[in-house]
């Protein structure tokens, strides 16, 4: 199952067909983007493309851009939804209920900040964004290169407004304090370091967003897929748009409540304050009936199980799952050694991979404890068998 397709990966992705492999598309970027023909051109080259049996669309949006900018592989295009909004639904958010209580114990009543400034606060300090997408094979013509320009200038301009408008807003007292979680791909160290200085603001990344999201009182972000799981959760979500009519105003913006300073956040909250989760989910039901443009699977039938579905179709060989190894695996080994090569970054006198902070290691444990709350619930009617395939890659049967 491949992540995404941008030219670069043509050369892999031969050689897996070479070795008798069948090929899937799933990418976690084909909700959240601004315009289709550049998505296409970031995430779903033709050159690669061609090598796919099957493209999962999230959505009726998703789907249509694939289908409009690369049509002679429409019919590889399957809208399935994402397995990730899956376990945001009712039933299956069991997973996240007994850390979301742990996290209000310890934190009391917060406001939860997810950021998505990769672009302008790089995991690495001083890194060149679009001299590593040329490079990376992400930027392909001068068009391309000018609008990453403008969108690198435009968050930057958005991280310096968001940092005003928190500032601003620890002067109300509708909160305990201000959570921030920053993206995966960020320098974290940046928003610890501005943090120390502002009352009542606190920077975290442990455990897993859905978490935070379900213990927070309300969710502001900048244009983050978490806004669009903040209202699958069914919490009060906040965008902030500083250029309402911006060209990045993306699907996150369009399906939560927008705000571009203090004063209007804090005339929101007082709205969504005391409102337990049906009046809350009543409240979005606009912003619900937004969303199922952009995501297959809000209501069920789960997005898994129309992937599943479709996978069987394929005409795949027998696999023995114990006797499987993903590092014996000829063109694995090529893989490891050269992304051996990777970005650190120190916090706290630690010397931190970029890698591990946005993939952290998965242990049985991890795996375990969510799949035997779904037993307890109901969801599921076994625990599956698991077998470790290497250090961030489980097999589920």
């Amino acid at each position: 199952m491949e992540i995404g397709l941008p030219r670069k990966k043509v050369q892999r992705l031969c050689k897996l067909r070479q070795l008798g492999f069948h090929l899937a598309n799933l990418c976690e970027e084909n909700v959240v983007y601004v315009d289709g023909k550049e998505y296409c051109e970031r995430k779903a080259s033709p050159e690669s493309l061609k090598h796919i049996d099957i493209y999962f669309a999230s959505g009726p949006r998703n789907a249509s851009d694939v289908c409009h900018y690369r049509p002679e592989y429409a019919d590889r295009v399957v809208e399935s939804g994402n397995p990730r909004f899956d376990t945001l639904l009712p039933k299956w958010r069991a997973v996240y209920e007994s850390e979301a209580r742990n996290l209000r114990e310890r934190f009391g009543r917060f406001l939860l900040v997810n950021t998505n400034f990769g672009r302008s606060n790089p995991f690495q300090i001083g890194k060149d964004i679009v001299t590593a997408l040329k490079e990376g094979g992400l930027i392909n013509n001068e068009e391309h290169e000018a609008y990453v320009r403008r969108q690198i200038k435009y968050k930057h301009h958005q991280m310096i407004g968001l940092q005003t408008l928190l500032e601003d807003f620890s002067n109300y007292s509708f909160f305990d304090r201000i959570i921030i979680r920053p993206h995966p791909v960020e320098n974290h160290n940046v928003w610890k370091s501005w943090a120390e200085n502002v009352k009542g603001v606190e920077v975290h990344f442990e455990r897993n967003a859905n978490c935070w999201m379900l213990a927070a009182e309300a969710v502001l972000h900048t244009g983050c897929t978490t806004g669009i799981e903040g209202v699958l959760l069914d919490r009060p979500v906040f965008s902030y748009t500083p250029v309402p009519k911006s060209e990045f105003f993306n699907q996150s913006d369009a399906v939560s409540i927008r705000v571009n300073n203090a004063r209007e956040l804090s005339l929101m909250v007082k709205e969504i304050i005391g409102m337990d989760d049906k009046k809350i989910r009543h409240c979005y039901t606009k912003q619900r009936s937004e969303l199922s443009k952009y995501i297959r699977n809000i209501e069920p039938p789960l997005a898994s199980d129309v992937i599943l579905d479709k996978l069987e179709m394929l005409d795949l060989p027998f696999i023995d799952i114990v006797g499987f190894n993903y590092n014996q695996k000829p063109l694995v080994k090529i893989m490891k050694k050269i992304k051996r090569v990777g970005h650190f970054i120190r916090d706290g006198g630690k010397r931190i991979k970029r890698a591990h902070q946005k993939f952290p290691i998965l242990d049985k444990d991890d795996l375990l404890n969510p799949l035997n709350l779904w037993l307890k619930a109901g969801v599921i009617s076994r625990i599956p068998k698991l077998h470790r395939a290497d250090e961030r890659l489980w097999v589920v049967y």
